[in-house]
């Protein structure tokens, strides 16, 4: 064939089967997400079951970095604890005193609102397993690597809490953080 073409004869002729394949596929690509069938939910798990062998360490580590938070917070309340009452009046904080305080029966809300927030994000990992979701990149999207994700960000988070609580004495409204001046 001139110009480098190719002619009718030298390419494969489109199987049936592929045909449907890539209605399916473009029918797929036109939702946010599909369920995946019993033996793609076996080897979606197979895979994160590697992927988290091969990720142990680091999500131990983000496990072991709760203990040493908690370490640190103790230390915390020891450094305030020693504080005279001159040291112990907070900086003022005009959102400090708008917000109600968590005294009572209002104290079990922080931990309400943390148990919603754990169960929600549990919840959307969980679902991964049975979901297939069409992300923009293409890419399947594994709970290991929103575990790794959510672990780099805790630890962040926690790091720059633990720093912040250890150099100021800025008020909590929790009951444990009030003093008696």
């Amino acid at each position: 064939v001139e110009g480098g073409g190719y002619s009718l004869d030298e390419v494969d002729p489109v199987q049936p089967s592929s045909r449907r394949r890539q209605q399916f596929n473009s029918y797929q690509k036109n939702h946010a997400f599909v369920l995946r069938s019993r033996e793609d939910i076996v080897i979606h798990f197979l895979i994160e079951l590697r992927m988290l062998r091969i990720h142990s360490l680091f999500i131990l580590f983000t496990t072991f970095w709760q203990f040493f938070h908690s370490t640190v917070t103790n230390l915390a309340y020891w450094q305030h604890a020693r504080l005279n009452a001159a040291n112990r009046v907070p900086l003022k904080d005009i959102a400090f005193e708008i917000l109600p305080a968590l005294d009572g029966e209002m104290w079990i809300i922080s931990e309400y609102i943390l148990c919603v927030i754990l169960g929600v994000s549990i919840s959307c990992i969980v679902v991964n397993l049975v979901v297939k979701w069409n992300a923009p990149h293409g890419r399947p999207i594994y709970c290991v690597q929103i575990l790794r994700r959510m672990g780099m960000t805790w630890i962040s988070c926690q790091l720059l809490r633990m720093i912040s609580f250890l150099v100021t004495t800025l008020p909590g409204a929790s009951r444990q953080c009030r003093y008696a001046v």
